[in-house]
């Protein structure tokens, strides 16, 4: 007897599942009775034959539109996750993050160089101080350090901690030599109005607190990565 119905439930380890017919009546299948390519979805219409209380020769049926089986996504990604050992890593961060900081003066230096970038800068003539972190490299300087106390935190391989700790720096030095070139400019542009003066001050002593305390900082960094042993790490 030919039917017409929807499928109620399948489950993909024991191949078995139910499909609820026209008549209102449930029927029990096999994924083998399944004859279309992919494999059934709780929701799906299908038309079946009913032999001895089963269905057999399931088809499933053509949907207007596109239909989204949230079940069967979810247990894809679940699958891929463990596959690809995301879960597992996800599980130990979090334990990690319980269990608190793994290296605590790898944090602190990673949080005192993000403080450093908050603090003036340079003086610009006529436009007073500048934070660091007002410009493209202080905010990238900015997730670098978010990254290294990071995986300071975390107890993570001391080669990350390193490469970390140097992208930091050479972006640092990059910067350093941007603002000072620039600085000088700004002050030779000041001076040819004003006229030179022997009291006028060096692009250098127009530098902030806070340059020198990056430098300090980035060397501290530096030092933390590359003179100290790893970190003690806790099996998760």
């Amino acid at each position: 007897m030919m039917m017409k119905g929807a499928v109620l439930d399948f489950n993909r380890s024991s191949g078995e599942g139910l499909i609820r017919g026209d008549d209102g009546t449930r029927y029990a299948f096999s994924a083998t009775d399944f004859k279309s390519e992919a494999a059934p979805k709780p929701g799906q219409t299908v038309d079946f034959e009913v032999k001895d209380g089963r269905a057999t020769a399931i088809y499933a049926l053509a949907t207007k539109g596109m239909t989204i089986d949230m079940n069967d996504a979810a247990q894809r990604i679940s699958a891929f996750a463990k596959e690809a050992k995301v879960d597992a890593t996800a599980k130990k961060v979090l334990e990690n993050l319980k269990g608190g900081p793994k290296d605590r003066i790898g944090v602190g230096l990673s949080a005192a160089a993000i403080l450093c970038l908050f603090l003036p800068f340079l003086h610009v003539p006529f436009l007073g101080s500048v934070s660091l972190i007002e410009t493209a490299w202080g905010k990238l300087l900015f997730v670098i350090a978010l990254g290294l106390a990071f995986l300071c935190y975390q107890g993570m391989d001391r080669k990350w901690v390193k490469v970390a700790a140097c992208a930091f720096a050479a972006v640092a030095l990059i910067n350093s030599w941007a603002i000072i070139a620039d600085l000088s400019s700004v002050d030779n542009l000041t001076n040819a109005f004003m006229g030179a003066s022997r009291n006028r001050r060096s692009f250098l002593e127009l530098l902030a607190f806070g340059f020198y305390a990056t430098l300090v900082s980035t060397a501290l960094l530096m030092a933390s990565a590359f003179l100290r042993k790893k970190a003690h790490t806790t099996q998760a």
